[in-house]
Protein backbone atom coordinates (compact mmCIF):
# COMPACT_ATOMS: atom_id res chain seq x y z
CA UNK A 1 0.00 0.00 0.00
CA UNK A 2 1.42 3.36 -1.00
CA UNK A 3 2.02 6.03 1.58
CA UNK A 4 -0.75 8.58 1.06
CA UNK A 5 0.89 11.20 3.25
CA UNK A 6 0.30 12.20 6.84
CA UNK A 7 -2.40 14.77 6.08
CA UNK A 8 -4.60 12.09 4.51
CA UNK A 9 -4.26 9.94 7.62
CA UNK A 10 -5.02 12.90 9.88
CA UNK A 11 -8.17 13.63 7.87
CA UNK A 12 -9.28 10.00 8.14
CA UNK A 13 -8.72 10.11 11.89
CA UNK A 14 -10.65 13.39 12.13
CA UNK A 15 -13.60 11.89 10.24
CA UNK A 16 -13.60 8.73 12.34
CA UNK A 17 -13.65 10.60 15.65
CA UNK A 18 -15.72 13.66 14.83
CA UNK A 19 -18.00 12.69 11.94
CA UNK A 20 -19.07 9.18 12.88
CA UNK A 21 -22.09 8.17 14.93
CA UNK A 22 -21.59 7.97 18.65
CA UNK A 23 -23.25 8.34 22.01
CA UNK A 24 -22.32 12.02 22.08
CA UNK A 25 -23.17 14.50 19.35
CA UNK A 26 -20.67 15.38 16.66
CA UNK A 27 -20.85 18.99 17.83
CA UNK A 28 -19.99 18.09 21.43
CA UNK A 29 -17.05 15.98 20.28
CA UNK A 30 -15.78 18.89 18.18
CA UNK A 31 -16.19 21.21 21.17
CA UNK A 32 -14.11 18.80 23.28
CA UNK A 33 -11.48 18.71 20.54
CA UNK A 34 -11.31 22.51 20.45
CA UNK A 35 -11.79 22.99 24.19
CA UNK A 36 -14.42 25.65 23.51
CA UNK A 37 -18.08 26.20 24.36
CA UNK A 38 -18.28 23.14 26.59
CA UNK A 39 -21.00 22.58 29.17
CA UNK A 40 -19.76 23.76 32.60
CA UNK A 41 -19.52 20.27 34.09
CA UNK A 42 -17.25 19.12 31.24
CA UNK A 43 -14.97 22.12 30.82
CA UNK A 44 -12.54 21.51 33.73
CA UNK A 45 -11.90 17.85 32.90
CA UNK A 46 -11.69 18.38 29.14
CA UNK A 47 -9.28 21.25 29.72
CA UNK A 48 -7.16 18.99 31.92
CA UNK A 49 -7.18 16.25 29.27
CA UNK A 50 -6.13 18.73 26.59
CA UNK A 51 -3.31 20.30 28.62
CA UNK A 52 -2.17 17.74 31.23
CA UNK A 53 -3.80 14.37 30.60
CA UNK A 54 -1.57 12.67 33.14
CA UNK A 55 -3.22 14.76 35.86
CA UNK A 56 -6.72 13.35 35.29
CA UNK A 57 -7.82 11.49 38.42
CA UNK A 58 -10.52 8.94 39.20
CA UNK A 59 -12.22 11.77 41.10
CA UNK A 60 -12.45 13.79 37.88
CA UNK A 61 -14.22 10.90 36.17
CA UNK A 62 -16.51 10.36 39.14
CA UNK A 63 -17.47 14.04 39.03
CA UNK A 64 -18.56 13.61 35.42
CA UNK A 65 -20.58 10.53 36.32
CA UNK A 66 -22.26 12.42 39.16
CA UNK A 67 -23.07 15.19 36.68
CA UNK A 68 -25.00 12.59 34.67
CA UNK A 69 -22.44 11.58 32.06
CA UNK A 70 -22.26 7.89 31.13
CA UNK A 71 -19.01 5.98 30.81
CA UNK A 72 -19.51 5.86 27.04
CA UNK A 73 -19.94 9.65 26.88
CA UNK A 74 -16.86 10.17 29.04
CA UNK A 75 -14.84 7.82 26.84
CA UNK A 76 -15.91 9.50 23.59
CA UNK A 77 -15.24 12.99 24.93
CA UNK A 78 -11.86 11.96 26.32
CA UNK A 79 -10.90 10.52 22.93
CA UNK A 80 -12.20 13.61 21.14
CA UNK A 81 -10.20 15.95 23.38
CA UNK A 82 -7.01 13.89 23.05
CA UNK A 83 -7.35 13.39 19.31
CA UNK A 84 -8.19 17.05 18.77
CA UNK A 85 -5.04 18.20 20.52
CA UNK A 86 -2.95 15.54 18.77
CA UNK A 87 -4.20 16.50 15.31
CA UNK A 88 -3.56 20.18 16.02
CA UNK A 89 0.01 19.41 17.13
CA UNK A 90 0.65 17.17 14.12
CA UNK A 91 -0.62 19.84 11.75
CA UNK A 92 1.64 22.44 13.35
CA UNK A 93 4.62 20.09 13.08
CA UNK A 94 3.87 19.32 9.43
CA UNK A 95 3.51 23.03 8.68
CA UNK A 96 6.88 23.67 10.29
CA UNK A 97 8.49 20.90 8.25
CA UNK A 98 6.94 22.35 5.11
CA UNK A 99 8.24 25.81 6.01
CA UNK A 100 4.74 27.16 6.66
CA UNK A 101 4.87 27.14 10.45
CA UNK A 102 2.74 29.59 12.36
CA UNK A 103 3.56 31.11 15.71
CA UNK A 104 0.49 29.71 17.55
Amino acid sequence: MANRGPRVYLEELRKAVFDSDGVTSRDLRRQAADGKDLPPELAPVIDKIRKHAYKVTPEDIEALKKAGRSEDEIFELTCAAAVGVSIHRCERALATLEGKGDKS
